[in-house]
């Protein structure tokens, strides 16, 4: 059996070496061990037969290297490096104040950092990755992804922006980000490129901005479940109204299995081109005196004139209606008052000429006689009109008579159907 035998004296140093043991020596008052190596550390354990493998000897300079059955399992260093596992290959690296780092070199292999609790019966029982940072005035606590090459991402929070959550194409929150949550539970998608939105979520719904695009609101009503589009930023909505500017245009189908749309401003009906349903569509109409807008169903256009003088046999101009395009339904009413006259023929007709007579056959003339010397009023229409652009249309009026005067008046109305 191997043994050493070490005296150290305040006055006397010895080294006794026994049978085939090299490696210790005693030097003034002070154990030196030589370096070893990891197959023969210089620090073995008595159990352990010299040669084994197993123990402690010097890696490099101020480096302790731990050996078990001739392979390194770890090292440490006078920096504060813990290094678990080979120094290259698979390792782990803890580095006192600074960081811990894996490295894994072998092909078609997962790096992975893993935190297991095996427990299964306590919602309690977590696994948590906790990053912490020493205050306001402190560094940000993030998670970064970086490839080799290629591009940066972080996540985590901001602390030199009110400690908003971020999601940043770069290393450095605050540069790049696509996210940001604030404090106050508000969330914003961002684009960096001209002309793209920013998407913003609040109680209100999703707000859309950007510097060439108008803000937009889509929101729900938990209570009635509308839907509200809005062409400006609303801080808090009316629900099932639409707020100012039009509506945007939509190319396909709306569709809701109860409940209504009601729209309110006329600049957003006109961009409503078609609306159907299987079962029929039903559209209310309004319960005032109030005029439709210029546009929609039901606008009516009209003009009045009276005391136009009648000539024998000749058709004149009694008024005169600028209609604009649409579809619509006309009429008009030709009146004529006969002073001592024998009247054999009236005729009343809208035309775009101002002495155009128009058809027996389309609704456009109507022809009465004899009637005398009697007042006599002519009703002409109504006949259906579609208008590519604005076009001006004239009521005018013939009378066929004898002897004495007439004069004419009447009105010529257009009311938009479609």
């Amino acid at each position: 059996m191997k043994k050493l035998l070490l005296v150290s004296l305040a006055f006397l140093s010895l080294s006794l070496p026994a049978a085939n043991v090299t490696r210790y020596r005693l030097i003034s008052s002070t154990a030196g061990l030589l370096a070893g190596s990891v197959g023969s550390p210089s620090l073995y354990f008595s159990s352990d037969a010299d040669g084994t493998g197993t123990g402690i000897y010097r890696v490099g300079a101020n480096s302790l290297g731990f050996a078990a059955n001739g392979v390194l399992v770890g090292s440490y260093t006078s920096a504060g490096l813990w290094t678990l596992g080979a120094t290259s290959g698979i390792s782990q690296h803890v580095v006192n104040g600074q960081s811990w780092r894996l490295n894994y070199a072998t092909a078609a292999s997962t790096a992975s950092l893993q935190a297991r609790h095996s427990d299964n019966t306590s919602g309690t029982s977590h696994s948590i990755l906790y990053l912490e940072t020493g205050g306001s005035s402190g560094g940000d606590p993030k998670v970064q992804y970086f490839v080799v090459g290629g591009n940066d991402w972080a996540e985590g929070i901001d602390n030199s922006d009110s400690q908003s959550y971020v999601l940043s194409h770069s290393s450095n929150l605050g540069t790049n980000n696509v996210l940001r949550c604030t404090t106050s539970n508000t969330c914003a998608l961002t684009g960096t490129a001209s002309g793209n939105l920013s998407y913003t979520a609040n109680q209100y719904g999703l707000v859309a901005s950007g510097a060439a695009n108008t803000a937009t609101v889509i929101a729900p009503d938990a209570s009635t479940t509308k839907v509200l589009v809005s062409g400006g930023a609303s801080a808090n909505p009316t629900w099932g109204t639409v707020a100012a500017g039009a509506m945007p245009a939509h190319t396909g189908d709306v569709t809701s299995s109860a409940g209504s749309v009601a729209m309110t401003a006329a600049a957003t009906q006109a961009n409503i081109t078609t609306l159907s349903n299987a079962a029929g569509v039903a559209i209310h109409g309004v319960a005032t005196n109030s005029n439709a807008a210029a546009g929609d169903i039901g606008e009516e256009l009209s003009a009045t004139a009276s005391g136009v003088s009648l000539s024998n046999g000749s058709t004149a101009a009694i008024t005169n209606l600028a209609i604009t395009a649409g579809h619509w339904r006309v009429s008009g009413t030709v009146c004529f008052l006969n002073s001592g006259m024998t009247a054999s023929m009236a005729i009343g007709a809208i035309h775009t000429n101002n002495t155009g007579l128009g058809s027996n056959y389309d609704g456009t003339k109507t022809a009465v006689y004899p009637i005398q010397n009697n007042d006599t009023c002519v009703q002409v229409g109504p006949f259906p009109l579609k208008l590519s652009g604005t076009t001006t249309y004239y009521l005018n009026g013939r009378e066929d008579f004898s002897a004495g005067s007439g004069t004419g008046g009447g009105t010529i109305r257009a009311i938009r159907v479609r």
